[in-house]
């Protein structure tokens, strides 16, 4: 036991220092590595780093594998523990974006609920590894209201029946959508340009939320500096 002892103690104080000084991500990973082969005789070549890197939406969020067994590092856990709850929250509550015009509020109600359903359900998937982006529901949010308030060329109007098509029959109820508007598939340039719109769509709704959090802070701290001026008495009176 006392090697092990021994092992565990200089691999804290290799994790502290590295903390403190600012270590990387890798070099924190390497320090476990390095401890698991003293301890456990594990032997490093059979530790899979970075895996689940296979395909254009995955990140890479599993640091290591052993045989069945998932490792993560996190720097900062305090940090990671408020962006998880900041996610779940965004996801009930960040902006559905829509397109300039006014239609915003004719969005229906199914689909509104499928924009929230389907955000809790990227917040899980990027838990896996996938990255994160818009999600069909909120594409289908945006391309609707823009329907409504311009014309749209041939490409965008296939690019808006299909993801129509593919959250109606997800979404409401399973109900048929009518052949003569039906869209199944995408070219690929048009499913990139589809893709360019969920990201985009994903980045203005954390924006939103971001200035958001940030405008609640401020007003936390002014109603705090307000409260503790109210509770001074006053020393002098002239």
């Amino acid at each position: 036991m006392e090697p092990f002892q021994s092992y565990f103690g200089d691999y804290l104080s290799a994790i502290r220092k590295g903390k403190d000084e600012g270590a990387s991500h890798d070099y924190l990973r390497q320090v476990f590595i390095e401890f698991a082969r003293k301890s456990f005789r594990v032997d490093p070549v059979d530790v899979e780093l970075e895996k689940g890197i296979k395909g254009a939406k995955l990140r890479g969020s599993i640091d290591a594998l052993y045989q069945d067994i998932v490792f993560e590092f996190k720097r900062d856990l305090k940090l990671e523990r408020e962006k998880g709850i900041s996610d779940i929250v965004g996801a009930l509550t960040d902006p559905i974006i829509v397109f300039p015009g006014g239609w915003g509020e004719d969005l229906p109600e199914w689909l509104k609920n499928a924009v929230t359903l389907e955000r809790l359900a990227m917040n899980m998937r990027v838990l896996k590894g996938e990255e994160p982006t818009g999600t069909d529901a909120e594409a289908c949010a945006y391309l609707f209201t823009a329907a409504l308030t311009q014309p749209m060329d041939h490409d965008w109007g296939q690019i808006y029946l299909f993801i129509a098509t593919k959250t109606y029959r997800r979404w409401h109820n399973k109900a048929e959508v009518p052949q003569d508007i039906m869209v199944e598939s995408l070219r690929d340039d048009q499913m990139s340009e589809l893709n360019r719109l969920k990201d985009w769509l994903y980045r203005k709704r954390t924006e939103a939320r971001l200035d958001r959090e940030r405008a609640e802070r401020r007003q936390k701290r002014q109603e705090e500096t307000a409260r503790r001026k109210a509770e001074q008495p006053a020393l002098f009176q002239f």
